[in-house]
């Protein structure tokens, strides 16, 4: 059990850092909507906030094949390791897509791996949904309905950081428009806008974390007992 509790061990410490991350975030963005500021101030408290957010952006993956293995592990999900395997594969390239994205933000070749990024999520997000659904329908390969549950939570989350980043795309070309132009009513106005409109989809993640870490505990004691 030494393995199923250290992976286990993990899967927390990544929530940990995935809440965490968002609240920093969460925290940052207020300064960087904040018109009494001076465009510096702003500009650092951008810098503060990406940087952060590279918490939640490196976790979401991580656990997604953490609680694949831990789902395998508990018998709970009727795959073959070949499978398992795979999800670990598909989850490390997700993770090199979001340190590329990250690191080559701005250039055009940065825009098309966004791009792919986008839709790279979307597929996920069809197939945890389906294969819980499956599950749900059928009893077969998802074994626990709780597992399905988290896999819907999951798919859940996801989808919400691609409505974040909808809701994020008048914000660079207007905070853009700060720095080189200054500030401005109508500038400040788009920037409080795009951040304001991420609000729901972020309590939502928080709301979700919370809820699949709770029914993750829950059927982690009853493993165990």
């Amino acid at each position: 059990m030494i393995f199923y509790d250290s992976l286990n061990f993990l899967h927390m410490l990544f929530f940990v850092y995935w809440l965490g991350g968002d609240l920093g975030t969460f925290y940052a963005s207020r300064f960087v909507r904040d018109p009494a500021l001076s465009v510096e101030a702003r500009v650092t408290a951008l810098k503060i906030m990406a940087g952060v957010d590279m918490a939640p952006r490196i976790c979401m993956p991580l656990i997604f094949a953490l609680g694949i293995q831990l789902a395998y592990l508990e018998t709970g999900l009727a795959i073959p390791a070949t499978a398992v395997a795979l999800v670990w594969l598909i989850s490390f390239f997700w993770l090199g897509l979001v340190f590329a994205v990250h690191k080559m933000a701005g250039d055009p070749l940065g825009a098309k791996l966004a791009k792919f990024d986008i839709w790279f999520r979307v597929v996920l997000i069809a197939a945890m949904v389906s294969l819980a659904i499956y599950g749900f329908a059928t009893g077969e390969v998802v074994r626990f309905n709780w597992i399905g549950i988290k896999l819907v939570i999951m798919a859940a989350l996801v989808a919400a950081g691609l409505m974040i980043r909808v809701n994020l795309m008048p914000f660079a070309p207007a905070f853009k428009k700060l720095v080189t132009d200054g500030p401005s009513h109508k500038i400040n106005q788009e920037i409080t806008l795009s951040l304001r409109g991420c609000l729901p989809w972020v309590y939502l993640i928080w709301v979700g974390l919370i809820v699949n870490a709770a029914i993750g505990l829950n059927m982690y004691n009853l493993f165990r007992g």
